[in-house]
């Protein structure tokens, strides 16, 4: 008589978890199947925090120094921010959400839900899952833990995932109780615990008011992101309306090419013409830690009203140029002149 045994959910979720720390990087995709339920989830976690808590020597030394120096990777101590956006882009989220209350800053988005290889990411500053995605440009490791220039601690809570990180640590926690009407329930929520009065409100607000409703010009899905008060009123907030695409060919470095064009309008009433062409990448060029595509989605935004501010953008804009219009592309420096040729 044969007998068949049901593996639990469980067992599959420790083994998927072991599989990850043990074989990640050796195999390029490499696929673990996803918990089944918060239970499967949170023994998971604790799998992963038991093989961190097993690291000695210098493997735990590296690890840990690792962590602290992500906090120091911009003099900008908010940056964390700018890496939550990202993130929330790469995830297809539409929205971002701030809220400051008393000792915990709450980042939230309506992107996809974490998996397990992110919560292996998240613990492991240099370790992205990002390497095959050519048009990402969050950092999901190293990028979310400059968070760590505020806090020691960032917990995440996403889908069937309730995860508090530290210096070398991972540990399952309870879920998070958030107010009323701040998120859905399908979010994932970023916790960053902080010691009273080591950030404002105003601190928040002033870092927000270096961008404009333009800074989301380049950013595929993310069209809003709202600083929140106690109430869940907005007190500052970046918004952009996207019309629809329309393709067109034109004639760009000697070839006719296809450019995608999109009217977009921002909260202040400014509107601006998005345009996309797709280029040739530069031989020899790649993306430090992620794909490199043999082509490249290069975007120009040129104001409706006359010259504006000129910026470039990789996503999010990083420096400013002498240009009265804005440039944008998943590239290195070393791509912008290629683009300006063509």
């Amino acid at each position: 008589m044969c007998v068949v045994t049901e593996i639990d959910s469980t067992t599959v979720a420790i083994a998927a978890a072991d599989r990850l720390f043990d074989e990640y990087g050796e195999e390029a995709g490499l696929a673990v199947p996803e918990p089944a339920d918060r239970a499967a989830a949170r023994a998971a976690v604790t799998r992963l925090g038991e093989r961190f808590a097993a690291l000695r020597g210098a493997v735990r030394h590296v690890l840990a120094r690792s962590s602290d120096q992500a906090a120091h990777l911009s003099d900008d101590d908010l940056q964390g921010l700018s890496e939550v956006v990202q993130n929330a882009e790469d995830l297809g989220a539409s929205e971002v959400r701030i809220l400051l209350q008393q000792g915990e800053l709450l980042l939230a988005h309506n992107g996809a839900p974490v998996r397990l290889p992110d919560v292996l990411a998240l613990a492991m500053p240099w370790l992205t899952t990002k390497e095959e995605d050519a048009e990402s440009t969050g950092r999901f490791g190293i990028g979310l833990m400059t968070l760590r220039a505020i806090s020691p601690l960032l917990e995440i809570h996403s889908g069937h995932y309730d995860v508090r990180f530290g210096n070398s640590t991972v540990t399952a926690v309870a879920g998070l109780r958030t107010p009323s009407g701040f998120v859905g329930p399908e979010w994932t929520v970023l916790r960053v615990p902080f010691e009273d009065g080591s950030l404002t409100v105003g601190d928040i607000s002033r870092w927000l008011s270096g961008w404009t409703d333009s800074a989301l010009l380049f950013l595929r899905h993310v069209t809003r992101i709202v600083l929140l008060g106690g109430d869940l009123r907005p007190l500052r907030e970046l918004r952009l309306e996207r019309g629809r695409e329309k393709a067109e060919h034109l004639l760009l470095g000697g070839a006719m090419r296809q450019v995608r064009l999109r009217e977009v309008e921002s909260a202040d009433g400014t509107r601006w013409l998005h345009c996309t062409a797709v280029v040739s990448a530069p031989e020899g060029v790649r993306r430090a830690g992620k794909a490199t595509a043999d082509t490249v989605a290069v975007s120009l935004a040129i104001p409706r009203g006359g010259p504006a501010p000129g910026q470039v953008h990789v996503r999010l804009p990083v420096t400013a140029t002498a240009l009265p219009f804005r440039i944008g592309a998943c590239v290195t420096d070393l791509l912008w002149a290629q683009a300006g040729s063509h």
